[in-house]
């Protein structure tokens, strides 16, 4: 017992010297339990969480997301897609620009509209100023289609983003 408390003291000032090797575990550590947490609480279902999730997950470089997240457009729209569903506005505004750019799906122009839709109705403001420019570019059909989608999301779970107002 002593033997090890003697070895332990000896090599501490070493190890505490080496200060980038002790930082760059225990970072690693911190992201790792943080990254755990939040995937933990978006598979839980808190729609927060989801959203913090897919927008780790959407970023391509890599000093904006925790390290332990690596880049994946696909878990982004899926997470930012249960995060919607269940009204969070934000996350459906990033699922309409990712169905638009085609960002882990193939570009989808109407599902694009739906969400956006969804997002503006629910007073999301980008949503609201980008819709005008954006309808511009869908015929009268796909608008119409895009709008039966809209009304399909909102109802799917409850959620009527008319009666339900975010920022």
């Amino acid at each position: 017992m002593i033997r090890k408390l003697v070895t332990v003291l000896i090599f501490v000032p070493f190890i505490a010297s080496a200060g980038s090797l002790v930082d760059l575990s225990f970072s690693n550590s911190i992201y790792m339990v943080e990254s755990a947490q939040l995937r933990h609480a978006a598979e839980l279902g808190d729609p927060d969480s989801q959203f913090r999730l897919a927008w780790q997950y959407s970023q391509q470089d890599a000093s904006e997301r925790m390290e332990t997240i690596h880049y994946s457009p696909r878990h982004a729209l899926r997470w930012y897609r249960e995060a919607a569903r269940q009204g969070h506005v934000a996350s459906a505004y990033n699922l309409a620009v990712m169905y638009a750019q085609g960002r882990g799906t193939s570009a989808d122009p109407i599902e694009a509209y739906a969400w956006l839709d969804y997002a503006a109705d629910a007073g999301h403001k980008q949503s609201k100023n980008i819709l005008p420019e954006f309808e511009k570019l869908l015929s009268k059909v796909q608008i119409e289609e895009g709008l039966a989608r809209q009304s399909k999301i909102a109802s799917a779970r409850g959620f009527n983003p008319r009666a339900r107002r975010f920022n």
